[in-house]
């Protein structure tokens, strides 16, 4: 299996940081690296795992630990691949905890989430019913890894309730009537996803199935931007053979107004806080008689 090209990447840099002996004879550490490029220890941490671009920190990176020329080149020639795909099975492979972690961690680090869903509920507005529902039947994990990463997407959530932060989804009605597991499931994640679109961090726009269209609908997609701090984006778009990650800052600025044509479009605010109940009491009015 080949080594992904951010991996490598953040491998070479890990390499140059710990190839610093300071005077004390001791090695540069990642929270003085940190330290020194005016961003968190957690940043370091995922730039040298792979989990994230170096992006503008790319050339300070290499300065401030004197990397031999040779490195610096070759780090610059994997630097200048933006996009990274990575197969689903290199992702299991992993491990789906550390997936979820990694996730946690690219979560935590952005100030605004922007997201377009065609197909699901966007992780962070999931229930447990549903998450475990995709989880085991879908994606085909055991039981126990199925609760493990049941309770990890649900301690996630606790960012919805975090001031300062900015959800904005998308979904097309198409999701809300996709009954993924029954429709009990799907009328508890309904009123679920009704109740957090009032949150004063969620704006959620839902585009009705009669909508006019300026554009036809692509892959599902997250953006994360201000990444620790910084003007960073990044993209993750999920595709059927793999998640594709974005770090380009034009390709990541066409995400974001392809999302700008999906929200112009959507019904936003108590309109589609009503949208998604109204479809829950169907469903229910269905179960209950």
């Amino acid at each position: 299996m080949s080594v992904p090209t951010w991996e490598k990447l953040g491998a070479g840099l890990r390499a140059a940081r710990r190839a610093v002996v300071l005077p004390s004879g001791g090695r540069l550490t990642a929270k003085e690296l940190a330290d020194r490029l005016g961003v968190s220890a957690p940043t370091i941490s995922r730039v040298e795992t792979g989990a994230r671009h170096p992006g503008a920190l790319l050339d300070r990176w290499l300065d401030e630990t004197a990397a031999p020329d040779e490195l610096r080149a070759e780090l610059q020639v994997l630097a200048a691949d933006t996009t990274e795909l990575a197969a689903w099975r290199q992702l299991h492979t992993r491990g789906w905890e550390t997936h979820q972690h990694d996730y946690a961690a690219l979560e935590r680090s952005a100030t605004t989430i922007i997201s377009f869903q065609n197909s699901l509920i966007p992780g962070l507005l999931q229930t447990a019913a549903y998450t475990s529902y995709l989880l085991e039947t879908v994606v085909g994990l055991d039981s126990d890894e199925t609760a493990t990463a049941v309770r990890s997407r649900l301690d996630r959530q606790r960012l919805l309730y975090e001031r300062g932060r900015t959800f904005r989804v998308v979904i097309t009605e198409a999701v809300l009537r996709h009954r993924l597991g029954g429709e009990a499931i799907m009328a508890e994640q309904l009123r679920r996803l009704a109740d957090l679109s009032r949150l004063p961090t969620v704006d959620l726009g839902v585009i009705p199935v009669d909508t006019d269209m300026a554009s036809r609908y692509g892959a599902s997609f997250d953006l994360y931007d201000g990444i620790d701090g910084t003007d960073d984006g990044l993209v993750v778009v999920e595709l059927e053979a793999g998640e594709l990650r974005e770090h380009d800052p034009g390709k990541v600025e066409a995400y974001r107004r392809r999302h700008a044509i999906y929200w112009a479009a959507a019904l936003t605010g108590a309109a589609a806080g009503d949208f998604v109940e109204a479809g829950a009491q169907r469903m229910e009015s269905r179960i209950f008689g």
